[in-house]
């Protein structure tokens, strides 16, 4: 019995030592699985990263050799037909050439806002592209940027109290505008100056110049303030102001503005603006332009012919050399889209003696 005990109270301490190596194993087995799995899986991130990469590297070529075969189409349809009416759009007008161009099999190419599709990658890209004329919008740096933001800013013409708010709003832009384009200091009843921009975590601005860049008039204090519907307090999405509006870009931009708007390059809701439309009838113009830019359904047939008529009375259907491109590459299998806009000259490369039209403003989105 002396020598069992003496055994059993020698075994313990060999016991607890197995079991601690036992659980220093499995945790060392344990951390070596951790690290495989984190191996494993920032390879696979790392290879997704790089595919993605690939793919929006290839996309970005891709939509500028997109714009460049449209570039050309677009010079060849305008050199076969010289007539640039895009009445079309409206009551589905033949255009001379086009019973010819369509029996050949050919696709007419004009800045009238349709979409096309283009076969030009061999990877599962689905490649589509919408053709706007790029004179229509409101002119950054133009004379009379006041009246035409005036004309689109929404309010109830009857109502005097709100037309006198919407006065307002709009010469507190105005003045902070001013402000931001001089190059002093003299703040202005309404505007804004560099200390005011800094409080607000904007030390760099204002730039102190004209505007060069449409989106500069989204920095400038009160911008979003003017397209406030009665009763917000937040300002407008600048988002749906970029759609909205489609502000002009004035570097290149020809000086020489038609008198009416080019209907083929203006958004359902500065069309609504304009026309003073009621939501019902904002809905139905919006569900005919996309019909339009989807199938070539002409708005004759989904809108009223009164409605028509004012679109011919407020909107230019007749091209004005400046095309804005809308590329949009979308992968459907790994999920990954990228567009590209840009608008271009084309009556600077008929000048220009057989040299490409150059590139007036180029507006990427990878």
């Amino acid at each position: 019995m002396k020598n069992t005990a003496l055994q059993s109270g020698r075994m313990r301490p060999r016991f607890r030592e197995r079991g601690m190596a036992l659980l220093l194993v499995l945790s060392l087995l344990l951390l070596l699985a951790a690290a495989a799995f984190l191996v494993t899986a920032v390879s696979q991130v790392t290879a997704y990263e790089t595919k993605v990469s690939v793919t929006r590297s290839r996309q970005r070529y891709a939509a500028e050799s997109a714009a460049s075969e449209i570039l050309r189409k677009l010079m060849a349809d305008r050199r076969q037909y010289p007539d640039r009416r895009v009445e079309g759009i409206l009551i589905g007008t033949v255009l001379p050439g086009r019973d010819a161009a369509q029996t050949s099999g050919s696709e007419r190419w004009l800045a009238d806002g349709q979409s096309h599709r283009l076969a030009i990658t061999a990877d599962g890209d689905d490649v589509m592209v919408v053709t706007e004329d790029g004179n229509s919008g409101v002119s950054a740096a133009g004379p009379n940027l006041a009246t035409e933001l005036g004309a689109l800013i929404p309010g109830d013409a009857d109502d005097a109290s709100a037309m006198a708010a919407r006065q307002r709003r709009l010469e507190r832009f105005m003045d902070a505008l001013q402000d931001a384009a001089d190059a002093d200091q003299a703040k202005r009843i309404n505007g804004h100056e560099q200390p005011d921009y800094a409080a607000a975590g904007w030390p760099d601005l204002p730039r102190n110049g004209a505007p060069q860049y449409a989106d500069e008039l989204f920095w400038v204090a009160g911008f979003a303030d003017l397209w406030k519907a009665e009763g917000e307090t937040e300002p407008a999405d600048p988002a749906r102001l970029r759609e909205f509006l489609r502000i002009l870009p004035p570097r290149g931009i020809p000086t020489a503005r038609p008198p009416r708007p080019q209907f083929a390059g203006s958004s359902p809701e500065m069309a609504s603006a304009l026309l003073g439309l009621k939501p019902a009838e904002n809905k139905l113009l919006r569900e005919a332009m996309a019909r339009w830019r989807r199938d070539g359904t002409p708005l004759s047939e989904s809108l009223a012919p009164d409605l028509i008529q004012r679109l011919r009375e407020k909107f230019s259907f007749q091209e004005s050399g400046i095309v804005t491109l809308r590329i949009t590459i979308h992968n459907p299998a790994r999920g990954i889209q990228t567009r590209l806009i840009c608008t271009r000259d084309l009556n600077a490369g008929a000048r220009m003696a057989g040299t490409m039209p150059y590139l007036v403003w180029w507006q990427s989105g990878w």
